[in-house]
């Protein structure tokens, strides 16, 4: 019931959260998307603009679109601010069915720095958080999803199993680790969300799913400790960066989870 190692990526999506908050306008979204345009050498990209109005006090958000179709997937920008002040703006980036990892990644890298160096004032914005998640799925020798689940990953008393009903057609395990004090690598030990389950479309693979965070400030789920600047994370690199090391972290779960299916 081993797995065959041939990791398929389905989607890669990648998010800055950052501030000052402010509201962009319908004006400065479209010389981002003219950006946009540019510095991925393409003229087909759609462009949605949505102002977000919410009760006074409150102030103003928006929400914008940029998307190109390819195929069966796509890519996608998506730029929002909630209008709450006390919130950050999102800039959001998904690539469905990507070509390969690393042309995801170079598009990333491509969109944040048209956004970044100075489209939309100010050019010295905030950058506060970074998140990267991967969505993929990996075929299993047996060509059976739940058995690798029930016998492998969550290795259920076959008992308890029969007295739960049958058919059993589906399971599911989330690993959820916490961030760590980064010390002089911003990338090393973000917040993780591994999720392993049978892939509903096609049983005989299995679906997995990392999250992992990095923020500037220290977990609010945490212990609460004195804040100590020296220790923020440093929220810098460029996207194909935080891209490439949860991709790095992800194939190393699944050698690992092969090794231990051959014991």
């Amino acid at each position: 019931m081993a797995l065959d190692y041939s990791l398929t990526t389905r989607e890669v999506i990648f998010a800055y959260l950052f501030g000052p908050p402010r509201l962009i306008s319908r004006q400065e979204a479209m010389r981002f998307h003219d950006a946009l345009c540019k510095a991925l050498r393409v003229d087909d990209l759609l462009f949605k603009y949505q102002p977000v109005e919410l009760p006074k006090p409150q102030g103003r958000g928006f929400a914008c679109l940029f998307e190109r179709k390819e195929g069966m997937g796509g890519f996608s920008v998506t730029l929002e601010y909630s209008g709450i002040p006390a919130q950050p703006l999102r800039l959001l980036m998904s690539y469905t069915h990507p070509a390969s990892m690393p042309h995801a990644s170079e598009w990333f890298d491509e969109a944040a720095a048209a956004f970044f160096g100075g489209t939309v004032d100010p050019p010295t914005w905030q950058r506060v958080v970074a998140e990267v998640r991967l969505r993929a799925q990996c075929s299993t020798k047996s060509r059976d999803g739940l058995a690798f689940l029930r016998h492998h990953v969550l290795k259920l008393p076959e008992p308890w199993v029969r007295s739960l009903g049958q058919p059993l057609f589906f399971a599911s395990a989330k690993i959820e680790l916490a961030p760590s004090n980064a010390g002089d690598d911003p990338l090393a030990l973000p917040r993780r969300e591994l999720l392993i389950e049978v892939l509903r479309e096609d049983p005989t693979s299995i679906y997995m799913e990392l999250m992992s965070n990095w923020s500037a400030f220290p977990d609010p789920a945490g212990p609460v400790h004195a804040l100590n600047i020296a220790q923020l994370r440093s929220i810098l690199d460029k996207p194909s960066a935080y891209v490439d090391e949860a991709s790095n972290y992800l194939a190393r779960s699944v050698s690992e989870l092969q090794k231990v299916t051959h014991e």
